[in-house]
């Protein structure tokens, strides 16, 4: 299924795209479409797919404009209204259940 934002997402060569292949399939993202998300990105620029962060999230900064949670610390960020800047106060987000 192709995504609104693929034109935006990091291109692998061919030997890259292998590596990465296998580490998504042994990742906690394995089920994940990537369809908000360049996982290719993080992963060209980490080597690995391993949530940073203690929730067992990925940084921002691969986040694309259709994520839930876009923030202006994403690369792709360029302004849109709909980007949250996490250091504004009183900025909280709160998942309810069928969200993501």
């Amino acid at each position: 299924m192709a995504g609104l934002y693929d034109y935006l997402t990091t291109q692998l060569t061919p030997q890259e795209e292998i590596a990465f292949t296998m580490e998504k399939a042994r990742s906690p993202f394995a089920q994940d479409s990537g369809i908000d998300y360049d996982y290719r990105g993080f992963y060209k620029k980490y080597g690995n797919l391993t949530p940073q962060a203690t929730n067992g999230h990925l940084t921002d900064e691969f986040k694309l404009p259709n994520h839930p949670t876009f923030s202006v610390e994403s690369r792709f960020y360029t302004g849109q209204p709909n980007a949250v800047n996490w250091n504004d106060a009183g900025w909280r987000f709160a998942a309810e259940k069928g969200l993501l």
